[in-house]
């Protein structure tokens, strides 16, 4: 009850919804590769396929892989992927070449501070690349880099009956990072990466391997968060999901979660991927969504977390794979699945 009573509230519209029109990248046929809401602005994001992703502000300064409000100066920590970005009114006396330590020392919080400054939000990269199948059921697989390197073994393995493809549309970084990017960017998973609604005969999404942190002032947007935080975005973005793939897509559109694969080199991280499973699990059973269990289906070949190699790989599940570790996880747990929901 509580889950669609925060969906009715979050609910912006329907599969028929024409596409965005915010067109951000064209490829060299001229046909749209990224586009952005109305509200939102487009700036470059390096890990997104296209280059492009949208910034969930209107009239945003784009700050690299980060974004501020209109009227501020970005004050970035770093210029790699691991950068906050403090975002300075630009009636401040702060310029470009302050420092994100000065503009810290003094006015920054984790999500805002005083002085009117705040934190830069990460920059949503794109939904799936290529228009749905006609010939075929078409699956989504929205998650982290893990499921990135499990997706092509899924797609392999059932090309003939189902086109599937990674939301976002990234095949560099996290993918869909921690909860609360993806609460931030879930409307852009949602549609293609040219902004057009889509309706996949399948929605399988998992977060967790990004909300491992314990000190929020190690998070970094768009990449890390807290086990704090994590259940709390996914219960909004579970309810979004859960009221586009019911209402938008007028129960065409089947739902599945994944819990996340274990943490094989750190017993202590591992135990909070499992508390943070057993979250999901408990939310998942209360909504009513299916669950496929990628814990398990590790454990069950490697033992236990620690492991110095797992599934032929020195290091494997650390939290990544090897090749063989991927198509190991897509054909033991996740094909099954699909197929069974899928009724295949």
């Amino acid at each position: 009850v509580m889950v669609m009573a925060i969906a009715t509230n979050i609910h912006t519209g329907g599969a028929q919804d024409p596409p965005w029109s915010n067109v951000c990248a064209v490829d060299d046929e001229g046909h749209t590769t990224t586009a952005c809401s109305s509200e939102a602005t487009c700036c470059q994001q390096g890990f997104s396929v296209t280059g492009f992703g949208c910034c969930p502000l209107k009239d945003a300064v784009c700050c690299g892989y980060t974004c501020c409000p209109a009227g501020t100066l970005c004050v970035n920590s770093d210029e790699d992927w691991d950068m906050v970005t403090t975002c300075v009114p630009e009636s401040t006396t702060a310029t470009t070449t302050t420092t994100a330590t000065e503009v810290n020392s003094t006015a920054f919080g984790v999500r805002g501070g005083s002085g009117g400054n705040t934190t830069g939000l990460s920059v949503c990269k794109p939904g799936a690349l290529l228009p749905m199948a006609s010939d075929r059921l078409n699956a989504i697989i929205i998650g982290d880099s893990v499921s990135i390197g499990y997706t092509p073994y899924v797609a392999d393995a059932l090309q003939d009956q189902v086109f599937v493809q990674h939301s976002p549309a990234d095949v560099s970084d996290g993918g869909a990072e921690e909860t609360a990017y993806g609460l931030q960017c879930i409307e852009n998973f949602l549609r293609g990466s040219d902004g057009s609604a889509i309706v996949p005969d399948l929605l399988y999404f998992n977060w967790g391997l990004h909300n491992l942190n314990t000190d929020p002032a190690s998070n970094v947007p768009g990449q890390s968060g807290t086990v704090e935080e994590y259940l709390p975005s996914l219960v909004n973005t579970t309810a979004r999901i859960m009221d586009w793939a019911t209402n938008d897509n007028s129960g065409r559109t089947a739902v599945l979660f994944g819990l996340t694969s274990p943490e094989m080199c750190d017993v202590e991280l591992d135990d909070e991927v499992q508390s943070l499973n057993q979250q999901a699990l408990e939310l998942m059973s209360e909504v009513g969504i299916p669950t496929v269990d990628l814990h398990a289906a590790v454990v069950d070949v490697c033992g236990l977390s620690p492991q110095a190699s797992c599934l032929g790989e020195e290091g494997g599940g650390c939290p990544h794979y090897s090749s063989d570790g991927y198509e190991y996880i897509a054909n033991s747990a996740i094909v099954p699945k699909f197929k069974e929901v899928l009724g295949l």
